[in-house]
């Protein structure tokens, strides 16, 4: 399994597909979302 993300305007959505379900890891601004 791999992690997705999808754009929502300046906005990214991290999420994972686990079997018939959508998981969604973490929700934040672009610049922001790949920091630690």
């Amino acid at each position: 399994m791999g992690m997705y993300r999808f754009r929502v305007g300046d906005y990214r959505v991290i999420f994972d597909v686990d079997k018939n379900n959508i998981v969604i890891l973490r929700i934040g601004h672009r610049k922001k979302i790949y920091r630690v």
